[in-house]
């Protein structure tokens, strides 16, 4: 009771019902005495006043009171086949499983659930929990039934109104309290064909039957063989006879974990709710190239084979080499009368790349892990023919504006990694230049290489790309390889022509559903840089140059800018920056990067671009002259540094930048496609003129190549957002995510911390880290320090489980296609 801690071991676990017994070692509680309370169900009756002993609220030792109002409550919607106990204790979060003891010290139930807005509660009574317990203590098996089928009980009301006469009420269920009804029928199951929904139960094996415990128990009894059932079906009685199965058999005991998602076969209880067979493969916990539904599905068919267990699923799986291109077939279970067909990418190149079977005990209790070799050989990607109508594409409106070669482009980051979270997007973009397979996409679209990028020609033919070149103002080039597409392919053609307020453009994109190519005109409302109010929780760079502003445009996806010849005028692209809780979207102007645009067009890539660590804001020249900018210095704005990294030593903020070398500074893209390690500036602080030498930053400074899983958390070098937002860099170890249901979810590390010392050690970066963490003893505590952004120490006591969580480290090849995932 907060005194005294020892490990426990799961010892049962029970397929159906909410409980599980575990062991604990008597001799690991020193000089603390422990007192068995009795477990006595029978003693629960309507009227008894009882205590709940919890942690309600997450409040420590919190005893609330309560009446027992009901003891024959159906069973709640993941339960079955057990009477539930209801109460009024206002019992809330925190209170699950907590003992529901009576005046005299005996437990009669355990808390299960209960309603928010009132003070209604229910409990597992203790029936089953007393039976299982005790066979562990006698050293017999846990025998547990099913006729595949759920029943509820019905009121003398109720089964009147299903044509039971009044003698026969009484016949059957001489206490009056009521029959059981069948609720559910599994198809193809024991009871399919037999039993019907709505039959109510007379007897069985020869006895009344009108409890769910004595009906259950009936069925535990007699696993293996079969009972007799007489039930009324409307105004006629019938006998079945069904065969008893056993329950442990039909729940799933394996997991398999493959291309960063989770498979399992179809539960026993969700085919009872959905009405299925028991058979199929369902998905679950999914992050990689299966991420393709937002409601869980069940797999019916992948590559072509049906899967119609996940034994055939992993055999299937595993004979698929890496980035082949597959077909695969699921159902919704929320309505499995449409069939849906997908084909993905198998992409095993990520954060979670282990090929793994998990298997449970026979008691459910425990699990274990077992790796499993799959293909290691890469998908062969074919040559493909584009339709000799493509070379041309006119958009049919009323202008017939030309529209450039455009592609669609899928991308899916698999993260969390520099900030960015799991996402999926689906754009058009338009080719640089066709001999290299050189592809425009956005940054904030693909902020990092964990993932998957897809160039797809026609509708049809899709090849994969890779990310090689960042940019300073946003995008990104992607590469696809040209030798697998014969056919003409035309690149994009671009213009310079600089905008102006008031100015008319096409934006050209795809709908918000990301189905169709869509054209929408806009008018340029503002040319200004993008705000500074970063979102840290994505990936961002700082933008020095002015981008164009659109009002009330419908355009959300990516795409460009075209004027009425059609070439590309700009790109419209999204910013991590956020307005009404969305990105903003702005157009990036031909005009600033076409000298980038060009070097790529010539098939090379230009040198690393750099930039200024800082925030760039303009402001007017009578708010220049307020903080000390003479009147004399020609220019109508002036740029001034809002924000500066806490790892940038030379500009403050609050400078005003007047000079780059000869070069006036008037606008923040007069500091676009720096190249030099070091650049001169002519600046004023506090109306003194300084002359800096002032570093600057390549883009791979941006990027974070490394991660490290410990105990749960995801670990990583503090990407650049936090430099503005944080007053140091306590160390080179930042808290980006913890897993829920880790050790450190469950002792409270703190996500978005720096992690500053393990135990009495200081851990400077993630090498250190990881050799601290290779020494900590098992199942034993460690001592984690971490501070805030703002310089706030926390301490968490945690305990680390290398069975469960091992410390893993993924870190980016050397060619950059792809990661590497190592176990520590």
């Amino acid at each position: 009771m907060g005194a005294c801690e020892c490990p426990i071991v799961p010892y049962y676990v029970d397929p159906i019902h909410d409980f599980a017994i575990c062991k604990y070692e008597v001799s690991s509680l020193e000089n603390f005495e422990v007192k068995q309370i009795q477990l006595k169900p029978e003693l629960a009756e309507v009227g008894l006043e009882i205590r709940v002993f919890g942690n309600d609220s997450g409040q420590t030792l919190s005893i609330l009171p309560g009446v027992i109002s009901r003891v024959d409550r159906n069973p709640l919607h993941w339960d079955a086949l057990i009477p539930y106990i209801q109460a009024s204790a206002d019992s809330s979060n925190g209170a699950s499983g907590s003992p529901v003891i009576t005046q005299s010290g005996h437990a009669v139930g355990l808390v299960a659930g209960g309603f928010h807005s009132s003070s209604t509660d229910f409990f597992l009574p203790l029936d089953r929990p007393k039976r299982a317990l005790q066979s562990l203590i006698d050293g017999q098996p846990i025998l547990r039934g099913s006729i595949q089928s759920n029943w509820l009980r019905e009121t003398r009301a109720e089964c009147s109104a299903r044509g039971l006469d009044s003698q026969s009420f009484k016949k059957y269920c001489p206490g009056g309290g009521g029959l059981l009804r069948a609720d559910k029928i599994l198809p193809e199951g024991s009871s399919a064909g037999k039993i019907q929904e709505g039959d109510l139960l007379l007897q069985a094996d020869g006895q009344n039957i009108s409890s769910l415990a004595a009906f259950e128990d009936l069925i535990d009894h007699a696993v293996g063989s079969s009972i007799t059932l007489l039930v009324r079906r409307w105004l006629q009685n019938h006998k079945v006879v069904l065969d008893v199965k056993d329950l442990f058999a039909l729940v799933p005991c394996k997991i398999f974990e493959y291309a960063g998602s989770f498979f399992q076969d179809l539960r026993y209880e969700l085919a009872l709710k959905c009405n299925l067979p028991l058979k199929g493969v369902i998905l679950f916990g999914t992050r990689g190239c299966f991420d393709i539904d937002r409601d869980h599905i069940m797999i019916i068919s992948l590559n072509l084979r049906s899967t119609p267990n996940l034994c055939t699923f992993i055999e299937v799986a595993r004979e698929i080499p890496d980035q082949s291109r597959v077909a695969i077939q699921y159902q919704r279970l929320s309505d499995t009368t449409v069939t849906f067909y997908k084909t993905i990418t198998i992409d095993r190149r990520c954060l979670y790349s282990p090929t793994r079977l998990w298997a449970r005990d026979n008691n459910f209790a425990t699990w274990t892990r077992v790796d499993l070799q799959t293909d290691s050989s890469k998908g062969v990607l074919e040559k493909r023919s584009l339709p000799s109508s493509s070379a041309t594409k006119l958009h049919p409106n009323v202008k017939r504006r030309p529209v450039p070669y455009s592609v669609r482009v899928k991308a899916a980051t698999q993260g969390p990694i520099n900030g960015a979270l799991p996402s999926k997007a689906n754009f058009l973009s338009i080719i640089v230049n066709e001999t290299e397979g050189f592809v425009i996409v956005p940054q904030a679209v693909v902020p990092s290489s964990i993932g998957s990028i897809t160039i797809v020609f026609e509708g049809s033919i899709e090849l994969p790309a890779t990310k090689v070149f960042e940019s300073t103002s946003g995008w990104a080039i992607a590469k696809y390889d040209p030798a697998l597409i014969e056919g003409r392919v035309e690149p994009a053609t671009f213009s310079d022509i600089p905008f102006e307020i008031g100015d008319k453009t096409t934006i050209y994109g795809l709908n918000r559903d990301g189905d169709h190519p869509c054209m929408v005109e806009a008018t340029v409302t503002q040319i200004a840089p993008l705000p500074n109010d970063y979102d840290t929780s994505l990936f961002h760079h700082p933008i020095h140059l002015e981008v164009l502003h659109f009002q009330d445009t419908c355009a959300s996806t990516p795409g460009v800018l075209l004027d009425d010849t059609g070439n590309v005028v700009g790109l419209w692209l999204p910013f991590p920056l956020f307005h009404d809780g969305k990105p903003i979207y702005v157009g990036i102007p031909v005009s600033i990067i076409k000298s980038v645009l060009e070097q790529l067009q010539q098939g090379f890539f230009p040198k690393e671009p750099r930039l200024l660590d800082v925030l760039l804001e303009t402001v007017s020249k009578n708010d220049a002259i307020s903080f000390g900018v003479p009147e004399g210095i020609a220019g109508r704005d002036f740029v001034r540094v809002a924000e500066v990294s806490c790892t940038h030593q030379a500009l403050e903020a609050g400078d005003f930048l007047l000079r780059h070398g000869s070069k006036s500074i008037s606008k923040l893209s007069d500091l676009y496609g720096l190249t030099q390690e070091r650049v001169n500036l002519s600046i004023m602080r506090a109306s003194i003129a300084m002359q800096l030498e002032v570093p600057t930053i390549t883009m791979a400074a941006y990027l974070v190549d490394r991660a490290v899983w410990f105990c749960g958390a995801q670990l990583e070098t503090p990407y650049p957002p936090l430099h503005f937002t944080t007053r140091k860099l306590y160390s080179r170890i930042w808290i980006s995510e913890i897993l829920p249901g880790s050790p450190a979810q469950m002792y409270g590390l703190p996500p978005s911390h720096f992690v500053t010392g393990v135990n009495d050690k200081l851990t400077e970066d993630l090498d250190s880290l990881i050799r601290e963490a290779a020494v900590l003893p098992e199942d034993q505590y460690c001592q984690i320090t971490c501070l805030s952004r703002v310089g706030v120490q926390t301490t968490v006591a945690l305990k680390p489980n290398m069975r469960d969580f091992k410390t893993v480290e993924v870190r980016k090849k050397e060619d950059c296609q792809g990661w590497l995932y190592r176990e520590l």
